[in-house]
């Protein structure tokens, strides 16, 4: 059972945490149909997951192996692709 300080330590953490709104993310993309993004090596995002500007969508689609700068809802499971780094 955790004690006073650990819970409080937790509790702070977490409000901390909440109070960002967004939270800026990187990854590559490791598929480009279907789209696919693998973000600091720890999670692959799939298209449904994912929100891509017109630009991208429409113009110059993403390609495998290319590194993307994403934003991260709070708490969420989607993803603003930003732009290409």
């Amino acid at each position: 059972m955790p004690n006073l300080v650990d819970l409080i330590k937790k509790i702070a953490l977490n409000v901390v945490e909440d109070s960002k709104p967004v939270a800026v993310v990187f990854g590559e993309v490791v598929s480009a149909s279907p789209l696919k993004v693998n973000i600091e090596q720890k999670l692959t995002l799939e298209d449904a997951h994912l929100i891509l500007p017109a630009r991208i969508k429409e113009g110059q689609p993403l390609k495998e192996g290319e590194n993307v700068i994403l934003l991260r809802q709070q708490k969420g499971q989607l993803f603003v692709v930003l732009d290409r780094m």
